[in-house]
């Protein structure tokens, strides 16, 4: 599967030409550029899923200041959670059959998407280089990446 990551203007331009799984993440807090009004081009090769997730990671906060109150961050974003990771997975596994490209896109695409891009080539081996796709966003969520990681794993032990 080819895996596209990019922010919500390219994604808007981007027309795909095979099954296309489009994940769209939209920002929720005020003042941010809202991606989820900016349409996808009308195709008949995409599905769509969409979450709403912040680019925030809290392990960086509690890393830097293990007093943070993270409660703070929690009233004015929406976190990435091990329930959405769950979800995510879920969705992904579900709708990803059949589809020949992977568009992951967030605002910028430079932080989110990579990292949900990264943890699903990981998780479903869909044989893109990882560590290439790293070594390219390296900026790339590593609390959204941590937490999908865990939820397969989890996944995995409970399937055992």
């Amino acid at each position: 599967m080819i895996i596209h990551c990019m922010g919500y203007v390219q994604a808007s331009q981007y027309q795909p030409q095979v099954s296309t799984l489009a994940i769209r993440i939209y920002d929720s807090y005020s003042g941010s550029s809202n991606t989820s009004d900016i349409p996808l081009q009308p195709s008949p090769h995409y599905q769509i899923l969409e979450y709403l997730i912040d680019d925030q990671d809290p392990d960086y906060y509690l890393e830097n200041d293990p007093t943070y109150d993270i409660r703070r961050l929690q009233q004015g974003h929406a976190l990435f959670t091990p329930e959405l990771a769950t979800q995510l997975l879920h969705d992904f596994e579900k709708s990803q059959r059949g589809c020949l490209e992977l568009l992951v896109h967030c605002t910028l695409g430079g932080s989110r998407s990579p990292a949900i891009a990264i943890a699903l080539n990981e998780i479903f081996q869909l044989g893109n280089d990882s560590e290439e796709m790293k070594e390219r966003y390296k900026p790339y969520n590593q609390f959204v990446y941590r937490l999908l990681k865990e939820a397969a794993n989890s996944h995995q032990a409970d399937s055992r």
